[in-house]
């Protein structure tokens, strides 16, 4: 578990620190991006795992970015050094979603967590949402749901998602009348 320096925004806001639980001391504490991405290189020789899961595509992504931002700052050889640990990154969220739900429907961490009646709140702090992460994919290949848990989970998403369109295309109405 490593937390990184950003350079842009040091300073981290209260909605931060409050969603996160990280201090301003650890953030100030903290190697710079490069320098960690060099120790999970570290942990790649030494431990050789297949694959790193993230559950969503945003911390691949976000990764994918700062590397490009930062490539000739690092030289070419830092920046393959820094790619090799990234294309480890395999968002598993889609597997899981179809596994407890035998369909495509996107389903948030906690929503997993709360489907295989796993206890406890998503923090949004990385070393417990690794673990979080660890426990619903154990359990979701070992977690018999009942069709009708399941049916009534999917029915529930679909609501969402249609009131989530209706509550798009009703602010778009608005926008566009003013």
């Amino acid at each position: 578990y490593r937390t990184v320096k950003p350079i842009y925004n040091p300073k981290l806001t209260s909605f931060c620190k409050e969603l996160t639980r990280l201090t301003q001391e650890e953030i100030a504490g903290s190697k710079n991006l490069l320098e960690v991405l060099q120790e999970a290189n570290m942990f790649l020789e030494q431990y050789k795992p297949r694959q790193i899961y993230v559950f969503g595509s945003q911390d691949k992504e976000y990764l994918k970015r700062e590397l490009y931002w930062h490539r000739k700052e690092w030289g070419e050889k830092n920046y393959k050094e820094a790619q090799r640990f990234v294309s480890k990154i395999t968002n598993i969220q889609y597997y899981i979603c179809t596994r407890l739900l035998k369909e495509e429907i996107n389903m948030s961490l906690l929503d997993c967590k709360e489907l295989l009646n796993i206890s406890g709140n998503v923090v949004h702090h990385a070393l417990q949402d690794a673990r979080d992460l660890a426990a619903v994919d154990y359990y979701s290949k070992r977690r018999f749901i009942p069709a009708a848990v399941r049916q009534q989970y999917i029915d529930k998403k679909r609501q969402e998602m249609k009131y989530r369109q209706y509550r798009r295309v009703k602010q778009e109405a608005f926008v566009c009348n003013t």
